[in-house]
């Protein structure tokens, strides 16, 4: 329904120009994320996915389509969390955190306090003195990532948030973000290479086609939430996992 509808994309282009000549990166993309879902964006690499997320995020313009907001109004706040945590290294984990309530004029005291709240939840209450170059790679990209939801976006893109990570990292960061999605009020689009986490994680996956890009499945996720990490196991978790590979390496339409 158009009154669950936070934003609308229609036929988006995008072409970067060059001395080369101009590279076609998105062909045609056209999605609706619904207020309070949870969608995942999957496909091969250098297929245009962080342009997507950068143009969805207000950072580029695309040079075709438009992004159409219900009532006129744009998520707000919107956040963006990328593969590398960005984290300032002149202030600590806790004031990293803090800085879009500091931004938006919250005291510093109360913005300390709201930060402190969200690095507990993320397991680094210990940390919030921290330099971000005395924190692991995954303890700062939960950094990043609490430095987001403090803002309780409307919208929260994350550009392949885990994959600088090592592989027992990254499945504890999405088990924490699987926790985290039934306790956030946001729409999160979310750009991953893998196709487990986007099957435990989203409601909807949106696979990608090769460059220039286009959307060739939008596929519902079946199972119910909250949903639990032995779903892996199961025989249907197992079985969309073999049809998504298939869509995204045999590029079926």
């Amino acid at each position: 329904m158009e009154n669950d509808t936070l934003l609308e994309a229609r036929h988006i282009q995008m072409t970067f120009e060059s001395k080369e000549g101009g590279l076609h990166v998105l062909e045609d993309i056209s999605l609706t994320l619904a207020k309070n879902e949870f969608v995942c964006l999957i496909g091969p690499s250098g297929s245009g996915k962080s342009t997507l997320v950068r143009i969805l995020g207000g950072l580029l313009e695309p040079t075709g389509g438009k992004l159409i907001y219900p009532g006129g109004r744009e998520p707000d706040p919107r956040a963006i969390v990328f593969q590398n945590s960005n984290l300032l290294p002149w202030l600590s984990a806790a004031d990293n955190v803090a800085l879009p309530l500091l931004v938006q004029g919250i005291s510093k005291k109360d913005a300390r306090a709201e930060a402190e709240k969200w690095l507990d939840l993320f397991g680094l209450g210990g940390f919030a003195d921290e330099w971000p170059n005395n924190l692991s790679g995954g303890m700062a990209q939960r950094v990043a990532i609490a430095r987001a939801l403090i803002q309780k976006p409307q919208l929260l893109l994350m550009d392949e948030p885990l994959g600088a990570l090592d592989a027992m990292t990254r499945e504890q960061i999405s088990l924490e973000l699987m926790a985290f999605r039934e306790r956030i009020d946001a729409t999160v689009l979310m750009v991953t290479h893998s196709i487990s986490e986007a099957l435990l994680l989203s409601d909807r996956i949106l696979i990608y086609s090769g460059r220039p890009a286009r959307i060739i499945d939008d596929m519902k996720v079946p199972f119910p939430r909250p949903r639990q990490p032995e779903l892996r196991d199961t025989i249907e978790f197992m079985s969309m996992s073999k049809i998504i590979r298939k869509k995204i390496f045999g590029q079926e339409s």
